[in-house]
């Protein structure tokens, strides 16, 4: 039951950041050149890319919730994988964050931009805003479900 929570809560996590970004490319781009962390020729395959593993991961969480029957065909494996690229992509962005805070970087983190101006006023920790140690604590809160589904047995 928990391990089924933890993927609903990490593909919703994914989707919804991944939306973001795909809806406002270049603002992400910015959001990644912001962090002044990933060698400049590399940036713009980052941001290119970012969001397809996002969703890629997501699909498979949410995938890996619905199917049917239980432990068949490449499910398990696939539902392991994106649990530790949760847990490694969760662990980066929560160090990169530690890092500029502690720089005294002041940027947008790009994380639920889009989602977050339509939902804000509901919603008010996905306002867009510059990033401080409260989107760290928030990435630290997304990292238990992580590690929760990585601690947990095989998605068999």
């Amino acid at each position: 039951m928990t391990a089924t929570v933890c993927r609903l809560v990490l593909a919703a996590i994914w989707l919804v950041a991944a939306g973001g970004k795909l809806a406002q490319p270049r603002a992400f781009l910015r959001s990644v050149l912001g962090f002044d962390l990933v060698p400049a020729p590399l940036v713009p395959w980052v941001a290119a890319t970012m969001p397809g593993v996002e969703v890629a991961v997501g699909l498979v969480l949410l995938g890996a919730v619905l199917r049917k029957p239980r432990g068949s065909g490449p499910w398990p494996a696939l539902a392991d994988a994106a649990a530790w690229i949760s847990l490694g992509l969760l662990a980066v962005f929560t160090a990169a964050l530690v890092i500029d805070q502690v720089r005294g970087v002041k940027m947008d983190c790009g994380c639920f931009d889009v989602l977050g101006t339509y939902l804000g006023g509901w919603i008010p920790w996905l306002k867009p805003r510059n990033a401080g140690w409260d989107t760290v604590a928030r990435d630290l809160v997304m990292l238990v479900p992580a590690t929760l589904l990585v601690r947990s047995r095989p998605a068999r």
